[in-house]
């Protein structure tokens, strides 16, 4: 593994481009708990409309928003079965694109891969075979507690390489970095950065941050094109976190999902602390880069490495 600094080197070099609006990848696009059985929700993805709804056998379907037959809007439509009707003639389109009127099948509509997993719901955005979602380990051996979404005025990116900013964790959050941050080059859709730091902020969050580890807590935060995954651990406690972000016009939606292990005690309340901890540590990002006017040709190897690596992701183009 290499330290943030020679790390810089193994990001592929692609400062010449310019960041990809939707980088080809999952998104999140709500809480499993938003997708309720009848709700439909509507959500623009790479240039494209579309409708999300939960089927009566419980899958999500993420499908084109407007009727193919004269273009009425679907978020106006009727569950019925694993299908959505249209509000105005009736017609049914299943999870996979499929149109039906009357009983037959009148064509296909387009149609986007969706999966749940962790309180969260996720579409694929982009041509080709979707990998595999952006989790971290040990996602079936642990409790989630999803938060509410939170919208910032920034482009995704920003948030992104906020992530990898290793200068501001002193100035904004109170931590003090512990020996050298690594950042590793999993694949060309994955960068890995490890640290360990010491609280030294007085806040409350701080303060119970401080008493979970007190001998440091070690982070290792991965980034998959808008995901971010976290695992945090400090002392014999561990926690994961998923921040998916959602680009919203210029802006961004975020999305987050946080979470300990299933055996211990009292893992509902403990998703509930891990939740809140988290949430206050990225709030103080949210507040300071709303707005921000993004320069990245500085001197933290965190911030190029990242910023390389998201300008070398491919664009989905098909939207």
């Amino acid at each position: 593994m290499r330290s943030a600094t020679d790390a810089v080197d193994t990001v592929p070099d692609a400062v010449p481009r310019q960041f990809p609006s939707w980088p080809v990848g999952w998104y999140t696009v709500a809480r499993e708990s938003d997708l309720t059985r009848g709700v439909v929700l509507t959500r623009r993805l790479a240039g494209a409309d579309v409708v999300l709804f939960r089927g009566d056998d419980g899958r999500v379907a993420a499908v084109a928003a407007h009727c193919p037959h004269m273009g009425t809007h679907l978020r106006h439509g009727t569950v019925i079965g694993a299908s959505l009707r249209c509000p105005m003639h009736h017609w049914m389109i299943d999870g996979t694109g499929e149109v039906r009127s009357d009983g037959d099948i009148c064509g296909h509509t387009r149609s986007w891969r969706a999966q749940e997993a962790c309180g969260l719901v996720f579409v694929w955005v982009g041509a080709g075979e979707p990998g595999p979602l952006p989790l971290p380990d040990g996602v079936a051996e642990t409790t989630w507690r999803s938060g509410d979404p939170i919208a910032v005025a920034t482009p995704w990116f920003t948030l992104m390489i906020s992530g990898f900013d290793m200068e501001h964790l002193a100035a904004v959050h109170g931590r003090r970095l512990v020996g050298e941050s690594h950042i590793e080059l999993l694949d060309e859709r994955r960068l890995r950065l490890r640290y360990t730091s010491i609280v030294t902020g007085g806040g409350l969050a701080d303060r119970v941050m401080a008493s979970l580890g007190r001998a440091g807590i070690a982070v290792s935060m991965t980034c998959s094109g808008s995901v971010f995954t976290v695992d945090t651990t400090m002392g014999r406690r561990r926690t994961r976190a998923i921040l998916g972000l959602l680009p919203v016009g210029s802006n961004v939606e975020a999305y987050g999902s946080f979470g300990v292990s299933s055996n211990a005690w009292f893992p509902r309340l403990q998703a509930r602390i891990a939740a809140w901890l988290f949430i206050a540590f990225l709030r103080k990002d949210f507040a300071i880069i709303d707005g921000i006017a993004l320069r990245t040709d500085v001197r933290d190897p965190g911030v190029r490495a990242m910023a390389a690596f998201l300008r070398s992701l491919p664009a989905a183009t098909d939207g």
